[in-house]
This record gives structure tokens, C-alpha cells and sequence, in this order.
């Protein structure tokens, strides 16, 4: 409604995306699929004089994509495609843990 709200926490955190080539083409050493991981630690922190930590929290997840030999703006695609589902997922997970350590009265207040 446009009013200011008053910002009572700051969400830090710490995303590592890590791709390895799985799936190697026979004769070859060029693989043919792309593993990426992604890791995120996390910090929920009041906003006070004191910085307190009220919760925290490790979120990870692993997604992958093909690499069809010469479409290499495919690959491109695929690998833009896959990171913006992995940290959907990371998002999505650090939410439920932030609601669920929420619950609980003594935090918010």
C-alpha cells in the first residue's frame, strides 16, 4: 500500500555452483553431460545493535543437463536453464527453513 516498512532481519548468504562433466563420449575425452551442484550456508540476522544470528541453515541441490555434440549454443542455453532451476531451488528451500525456525515466538520478538 506504500507504506515504509520497518526491516527487522538481513538474510546473508553464501551460494557455491560447482559443474562437472559426467558422461564421457566414447573415444573421446569430451563429455557429454554437465552434473552442476549448487550449496548455499545461510544466516538469518536481526538488524539491532547487536547483529544477532536468529537462525541459520545449508541448502543444497544437483541438476544437470546434455551437451549434443556440435550445438554448442544449446549447451549454452541448457546450462543458463539449469542454474536458474537450482537456485529456484536453493531459494525455495532456504524459504521453508526461515518459515519453519520462524514458528517459534521467540525469535521474532
Amino acid at each position: 500500500n506504500g507504506a515504509d516498512v520497518h526491516k527487522k532481519f538481513l538474510l546473508v548468504t553464501s551460494i557455491n555452483v560447482r559443474g562437472s562433466g559426467v558422461g564421457i563420449e566414447f573415444g573421446t575425452t569430451a563429455p557429454s553431460r554437465i552434473r552442476m551442484s549448487a550449496s548455499a550456508t545461510w544466516r538469518l540476522v536481526r538488524i539491532d545493535a547487536e547483529q544477532t544470528t536468529v537462525a541459520s541453515g545449508y541448502s543444497s541441490t544437483t541438476d544437470g543437463f546434455n551437451i549434443v555434440d556440435p550445438q554448442y549454443f544449446y549447451a549454452d542455453l541448457q546450462s543458463e536453464q539449469v542454474t536458474r532451476r537450482i537456485m529456484s531451488v536453493l531459494a525455495d528451500q532456504i524459504t521453508l527453513e526461515i518459515l519453519a525456525k520462524l514458528s517459534s515466538p521467540a525469535v521474532i520478538e
